[in-house]
């Protein structure tokens, strides 16, 4: 029951809102520990494999190959995990940069129950009875990327993601699209990164239809203080969904000798009590061409979230 309540308390929170109601909420699920860290502020950033999530324009500055593995414990006591594994590859200025992620959403084993009604003086009162059955919940989405520099300073990127779900013996499936641009504005160190993401068609779940959750956001980065052996670099964007209220999100980023990073940041909404998210931290550390990072995420009910990822660059 703790498990079906933990993956309701998302849906409950965002269908509250003023716009209305979305599906495959978990395409909203940040996939990077680096960005979580940040509290998503990343648009403007996106300078590693997880771009592909939060800006595909982003990958076409990228000069090596990496690969981003990521996990998110939903809730410590319960298994519920998202997986996500990215891949970048810059082929070359003239032709840009292509890329391939995978997400994937286990909530693994649930009690099948079935509701009732019982009697007791008279008086009618609903219950649920467990079948002795199981069921489980999944989805995924598998995401192909392109990004090139049009310019010296400017680049754009689309993405192209199949999106399957399945609770216990029913499914379905449906594609959307994300594009990006990305701008080094030249005035110092301020970049400009803007986003839509999840646009495409309504899915359909048994005989309900559902928009999925579009996202537009636009953000700026920039470095404030920068030394030979210290950078600090800070995010912010505005965030503007199709099925909730308008978001702020500010987040940066410390780091010593490009090994040793730590990280911080809080979201906004209009009204916050309909957006479980709130403040996060994180730390990272570099070695050579391989990179372990760590977050946490207020959120709310939920308790603090924990993401874990390694990056390689080859």
């Amino acid at each position: 029951m703790r498990k079906a309540i933990l993956l309701l308390i998302p849906l409950a929170l965002f269908a509250q809102s003023k716009v209305g109601t979305a599906g495959m909420l978990f395409l909203e699920l940040s996939p990077s520990a680096r960005a979580s860290g940040m509290a998503q502020a990343f648009v403007a950033i996106a300078d590693d494999a997880s771009a592909l999530y939060f800006n595909p324009a982003g990958i076409a500055w990228q000069h090596h190959r990496q690969f981003l593995g990521n996990v998110l414990a939903y809730h410590p006591e319960i298994d519920i995990y998202i997986h996500h594994v990215a891949c970048v590859f810059p082929v070359s200025e003239l032709i840009g940069a292509v890329g391939l992620s995978f997400t994937f959403l286990d909530a693994g084993w649930m009690k099948l129950t079935v509701p009732g009604i019982e009697n007791e003086g008279g008086v009618d009162s609903l219950y649920t009875h467990w079948t002795g059955d199981y069921f489980t919940a999944r989805a995924g989405a598998l995401q192909v990327s392109y990004a090139k520099k049009l310019t010296e300073k400017f680049s754009v990127g689309i993405s192209l993601k199949g999106i399957y779900s399945a609770v216990y013996e029913y499914s379905t499936w449906g594609v959307a699209g994300d594009i990006g641009t990305f701008y080094d504005t030249g005035i110092r160190s301020l970049k400009i990164g803007m986003m839509i993401s999840n646009f495409g068609p309504d899915m359909c779940y048994i005989t309900e239809t559902f928009p999925l959750p579009m996202l537009f956001k636009v953000g700026i980065s920039y470095v404030p203080y920068e030394t030979k052996t210290q950078r600090l670099i800070v995010d912010i964007e505005g965030e503007h969904p199709n099925h909730n209220y308008e978001r702020l999100a500010i987040g940066a980023e410390w780091s010593f000798n490009n090994v040793f990073f730590l990280r911080g940041g809080f979201r906004l909404a209009q009204d916050p009590s309909l957006y479980a998210e709130r403040y996060s931290f994180g730390l990272g550390v570099r070695g050579g061409p391989v990179g372990i990072d760590v977050s946490y995420t207020d959120w709310s009910s939920l308790g603090m979230l924990m993401r874990g990822q390694i990056t390689l660059n080859f």
